[in-house]
């Protein structure tokens, strides 16, 4: 996947989910990340959004520049040559007075989200192919949001890939009830280099405003992205090709 484009719900998915692979690519290719939702919010915030800072201890007014910033030391990380965009959609606790609390944001998506999917969708299919987009695992209303548009790019005869969401597929039984509402083949194992798995801790870390809150539960968070890589032994990332007639079922 030599001009691979990795799409991410938020600031610092990529790096958590296949930073390996990005820093392999980035040896020889260019690869591009691409960040959904990174837009600007306004100055109406929900008493949710504020609490969301208050657990970053960002400044309401510099919250997305200091994730912008953390995003550009993470593809520094990941290799010089690594690109980044950022779309101008708005998290989910700015975009929606709907997801205003813990429940809401692993909850449901909004009827207005699902009436947008069409139009992501076509602003991430002329930026290049393959497209490197989430499975969704945990449930988050953001990480359904775009992999609704991945659904949408293979119904239009994209090469898509699904890698599996992180933090959120560390929970035990995680990635396997996400997979198993999904038609998918087997997985794709990209084997990693220690230096590449290197890499991608280096750039996890560049996130020093999220990193509390993601790993708040989390013993050693190093220890368990490092057993999550070598499930089969080997160090890789493991990857999902999203086929246009892939069906969806939940209990």
């Amino acid at each position: 996947m030599p001009e691979a484009v990795f799409v991410q719900p938020h600031y610092d998915d990529i790096a958590l989910s296949c930073g390996g692979t990005a820093a392999q690519l980035a040896v020889d290719h260019s690869p591009l990340i691409v960040t959904v939702c990174g837009g600007l919010p306004g100055e109406q915030l929900t008493e949710f959004a504020r609490q969301q800072h208050e657990w970053w201890q960002l400044d309401d007014a510099a919250v997305v520049a200091e994730r912008r910033w953390e995003d550009e030391c993470a593809a520094r990380e990941l290799g010089a040559s690594v690109r980044t965009l950022s779309l101008d959609y708005l998290d989910a606790i700015y975009r929606r007075a709907e997801y205003a609390s813990e429940e809401a944001l692993f909850g449901r998506l909004v009827d207005a989200d699902l009436e947008l999917v069409g139009e992501l969708a076509g602003r991430l299919e002329d930026l290049g192919e393959p497209l490197v987009m989430p499975l969704a695992v945990g449930n988050h209303v953001d990480h359904q949001w775009v992999f609704l548009a991945a659904w949408e790019l293979a119904r239009r005869g994209r090469e898509v890939w699904l890698y599996a969401d992180l933090p959120y597929a560390l929970q035990p039984g995680a990635l396997e009830d996400r997979l198993g509402q999904l038609a998918l083949g087997a997985a794709i194992e990209r084997e990693l280099s220690a230096g590449d798995f290197e890499r991608r801790w280096r750039a996890i870390e560049c996130y020093r405003s999220q990193l509390p809150v993601l790993f708040r539960s989390i013993d050693d968070p190093r220890e368990r992205f490092e057993d999550f890589a070598r499930r089969g032994g080997q160090l890789c990332e493991r990857f999902w090709r999203f086929d246009a007639d892939v069906e969806e079922t939940r209990a």
